[in-house]
Order: structure tokens, then sequence, then C-alpha cells
């Protein structure tokens, strides 16, 4: 009844069926680029770390138990990380870590 995923750096809860699939976003590398399987760019448009709280037995909206989901945002001082970046030639990288936009 439930999933745990990750790599899209997205938080985001959805229900299908009766599967609940969570991504609890990104911890420090809130946007990215790959090629794989097709090209795309993933950003979350902000810097901080993101998890999420998963309790189990909250009720649903159709009375049956199911699993309650709080995503939590954790501000942090991004500037070293920048500098590391940039000091390593990743300027994409850098806008990333501290704007959480790639582009």
């Amino acid at each position: 009844p439930l999933v745990l995923c990750g790599h899209t750096h997205t938080a985001r809860a959805v229900q299908i069926g009766g599967t609940l699939i969570v991504n609890p976003g990104a911890v420090g590398q809130p946007g990215y680029e790959d090629d794989t399987p097709v090209p795309h760019v993933m950003q979350s448009g902000d810097p901080a770390a993101r998890y999420a709280i998963l309790e189990e037995g909250a009720v649903r909206a159709d009375g049956a138990a199911g699993w309650h989901v709080s995503f939590r945002r954790v501000p942090y001082d991004t500037s070293r990380m920048v500098a590391a970046a940039r000091s390593h030639g990743r300027e994409d990288w850098a806008r990333a870590v501290g704007t959480g936009w790639w582009r």
C-alpha cells in the first residue's frame, strides 16, 4: 500500500488506487539536468532541504486506514556548497544549490 521513491527531487504524494506513492524531495541538490531516458530538467525552485514524515493509521476520505504524509522544509546556508561547486567550474550546480533552479 506504500511506495517510497526519489530521484525527481520533487516533494509529492500521489494516491493511485490503494497505493500511496511518496517522494520526500531533495536534500542538497534541488535541481539537475539529465538525458536519460530522455532529456529533462528537474528543479524545485527552492534550495531548502526536504523530507517527509509518514504516519500509519490515518483515516482516508473513504474511511479506510491509510497513511498521513507531512512534508518538511529545512532552510540552510547554501553558501559553502555554492562556493564548492563554483571552485570546480560547475556554475550550473552552484545555481541549482543556491536557488533551486537549474536554468
